[in-house]
């Protein structure tokens, strides 16, 4: 965002570069509301309440019959489609 508003205040004048960078801001923020990450957690081998995505960590180790998914945002009618697709994508993995 930084960058953005260097250069469009650079190329144009004060008020159209802040116009620009706040635009841009606004853009950024709606699209990581709406395309918000989320992760399936196993628990940590020898350990009891210490859960890490299993993408990241290959030593955590599922629960059996149980789907541990966190979504890593508020859930808002602009992220809802992008749960429920995460969520059911995720559960068809888990289940084959």
């Amino acid at each position: 965002m930084w960058s953005i508003a260097f250069w469009a205040t650079l190329a144009t004048n004060v008020t159209i570069g802040i116009a620009l960078a706040v635009t841009s801001d606004v853009v950024f923020l709606f699209y990581k509301s709406t395309r918000p990450s989320h992760a399936v957690l196993g628990r940590l081998a020898g350990t009891e309440r210490v859960y890490r995505n299993r993408k990241l960590f290959s030593e955590a180790e599922i629960i059996k019959g149980t789907m541990i998914f966190r979504f890593d945002a508020p859930l808002h009618f602009a992220n809802r489609e992008v749960f429920l697709t995460d969520l059911f994508r995720e559960l068809r993995h888990h289940d084959a």
